[in-house]
């Protein structure tokens, strides 16, 4: 008879064991699925701050930016995300890459404001943000969500967000 509880001991122990992981593993699939469905809407680029320098031939220019974006997730689970990366582009030409602070995403869009500094940009990319800059021609800014870190996992999302940059949108 003590047998017989020792098989019931054990097969009660695999039992909570494989609820506990089937579940773990359920939420886990939820959380990924709820990861991959984030979305942002870039509400407007900023310039706030711009220096040149270089030389004479090879002109380089930093540029501060603020980007003011708002974050939210279709789904009932609010995800918690440790950083984004992304990379941002001026007419189609990479500019450089950045990073988020953590932040949640909810059911209902919540604001964030990121700062980005574009160091030491020459060539082809000055001449498109120097021609935004001092001729206040309209440039498509491109930024590009790469992946996102959760619980020191990266998730792959490459979303592309399209907004056009004005004159107005220079401090």
């Amino acid at each position: 008879m003590s047998l017989s509880k020792k098989k019931k001991g054990i097969i009660f122990a695999v039992t909570i064991i494989l609820v506990i992981l089937g579940g773990g593993g359920i939420f886990g699939g939820l959380y990924y699925n709820a990861v991959s469905q984030i979305e942002v809407d870039i509400d407007h680029v900023y310039i706030t701050g711009f220096s040149e320098g270089g030389t004479f031939l090879n002109r380089t220019i930093d540029v501060d930016l603020e980007i003011h974006a708002s974050i939210s997730n279709p789904t009932s689970i609010a995800v918690e995300v440790d950083y984004a990366q992304f990379e941002l582009y001026f007419d189609g030409v990479y500019s450089g890459e950045g990073q988020t602070s953590s932040f949640a995403a909810t059911k209902t869009p919540s604001p964030m404001i990121i700062d980005v500094l574009l160091d030491d940009i020459s060539g082809e990319q000055y001449l498109l943000l120097a021609d935004l800059i001092f001729f206040g021609n309209s440039k498509v800014a491109t930024v590009r969500i790469t992946s996102v870190m959760i619980w020191g996992i990266a998730v792959e999302i490459n979303t592309d967000i399209n907004v056009t940059v004005t004159s107005s949108d220079i401090f």
